[in-house]
C-alpha cells in the first residue's frame, strides 16, 4: 500500500539500527491506515531522509508490542544520496516520488 516515513533523532535512530532482533517495532500515536506489510519504514533526521528498514511486520503483535506500532527487520537500507525533507512530528505517508528516491539511492541493506 504505502511506506510511511518517520522523523525522529539521530539517536533514536541509531538505537533501532544497533538492534539486530528479528523485527523491531516503533509506537505511533495512532496505527497507520494505508499502511501494509510490505511496506518500509523510511526514517528522516537532520532535514534529510537518511534510509529504511524494509519488509514491515505491520499485522503481527504480541503481548509486548502495542497494537499502534509498525513492526519492521533489522535489515536497514542506507541511502547514498540523502532526500531532504521538513521535519515534522508523527509519521506521514511517502508519495511515489519518495518511493523512486529510495530505489535509485539505495546503497546497501547491513
Amino acid at each position: 500500500m504505502t511506506s510511511i516515513i518517520i522523523y525522529t533523532k539521530k539517536e533514536k535512530l541509531k538505537h533501532k539500527k544497533n538492534l539486530r532482533n528479528a523485527c523491531s517495532f516503533w509506537t505511533l500515536r495512532y496505527f497507520p491506515k494505508k499502511f501494509d506489510e510490505e511496506d518500509n519504514v523510511i526514517f528522516a533526521y537532520d532535514g534529510f531522509i537518511q534510509g529504511y528498514f524494509g519488509n514491515s511486520f505491520s499485522n503481527f503483535y504480541s503481548r509486548e508490542v502495542p497494537k499502534n506500532a509498525v513492526r519492521f527487520s533489522p535489515r536497514w537500507y542506507e541511502l547514498e544520496k540523502k532526500i531532504p525533507i521538513k521535519s515534522f512530528q508523527g509519521f506521514k505517508y511517502a508519495d511515489e516520488s519518495i518511493e523512486k528516491m529510495l530505489d535509485d539511492f539505495k546503497i546497501k541493506g547491513d
